[in-house]
Formats: C-alpha cells, sequence, structure tokens
C-alpha cells in the first residue's frame, strides 16, 4: 500500500513538471526568417499576398507568468511614428490596445489564452466596410509556438476579410 502512494505521488510531481514546461517562453528579440518558405492559402479578396504575420520583420517579446508584451516598429525606424507597444493578458482576459496608424487612433480588443504549448492571441477591431462605409468587425488569429529548431512560429488566420474567405499564413522568426 505504501509502495502504491510513493509511485501516485511521484507520478503527480512528474505530470506537474511535465504540465509547466508545456508553456514556452517567447521572451527575445525576434527577425524573419528571410526565403522561409511560408504555408500560405490563398488570400481573401483585397488582402495582400504578403500579409505574413501582421507583425513587422523585427519584433521584441517580453513575457512573464502574466503577461506577453509586444514591440515594434510599425514602418521604418526613421518615421515619426512611436514603436508599437502591445500588453496581452495570459489568463484570457480582454486587454484594450490602441494604434496610430497616422489617422487617428483604432482601438484593438484582444485575448491571449493558451492551447497547450501555443499561445493563440485573437484580436478584434472595427473597421469601416470601403465599398458600404458599414462598420464591421475584422478578427486575427495568431498562434505562437517554437519548432525544434527553435524558432518562432507565428501561424496567422485573417478570418473572412470583408466577407471572403479565410486565410491562413505562417510566419517564421530567429532570435536576433
Amino acid at each position: 500500500m505504501m509502495r502504491f502512494f510513493v509511485v501516485s505521488g511521484a507520478a503527480a510531481l512528474l505530470a506537474g513538471v511535465a504540465g509547466a514546461q508545456a508553456t514556452p517562453n517567447f521572451a527575445g528579440k525576434w527577425k524573419v526568417v528571410p526565403n522561409a518558405a511560408p504555408a500560405t492559402q490563398p488570400p481573401a479578396p483585397r488582402a495582400p499576398a504578403t500579409m505574413g504575420s501582421g507583425w513587422a520583420s523585427e519584433i521584441t517579446l517580453t513575457q512573464d507568468a502574466n503577461t506577453l508584451t509586444l514591440e515594434y516598429t510599425p514602418y521604418v525606424a526613421s518615421d515619426v511614428q512611436p514603436a508599437w507597444k502591445f500588453v496581452y493578458q495570459l489568463n484570457g482576459a480582454e486587454s484594450k490596445q490602441s494604434l496610430n496608424t497616422g489617422h487617428g487612433d483604432r482601438e484593438q480588443l484582444a485575448r491571449a489564452m493558451w492551447d497547450g504549448n501555443r499561445l493563440v492571441i485573437t484580436t478584434t477591431q472595427r473597421v469601416k466596410n470601403p465599398d458600404t462605409g458599414a462598420l464591421m468587425t475584422s478578427e486575427v488569429r495568431r498562434a505562437l509556438s517554437l519548432d525544434s529548431a527553435g524558432l518562432l512560429v507565428v501561424e496567422t488566420t485573417y478570418v473572412g476579410v470583408l466577407g471572403g474567405p479565410s486565410s491562413v499564413t505562417r510566419t517564421l522568426y530567429s532570435k536576433s
């Protein structure tokens, strides 16, 4: 009977350690891997074929137990636009982000949740339909993971842009 409790306790401890290892740390400075063959489905109507992750070619991620912070320069380093900074709560709580695109601030709502060893960030924002002027919701999902070579994989799903089919792009980043 005693042996059963020792073995069960050890199994529970190992399961706890394995569970703790399932959430990777994405912290670091990352740069798009040149000439990586992205797996891309055909883009939705009006969506450029090179949308990639939707983030810059160089990004900085900071991570602690509760948050992931993403920072990057949206255009070029010499532009007068400040770097964009987004803070995501890792417990699925809604995060409000404001970004200035030169045409005023736009608010984004985001939720980040773990799905095994992947962090899925779902971002929505209200945009005007260019054809009708009606407000609509745009949704983008990014699933972050680390591959066996230590590359950051960002699988981005643009959900039904302007009512078209969703498109999926896979972008690889290496630590710089």
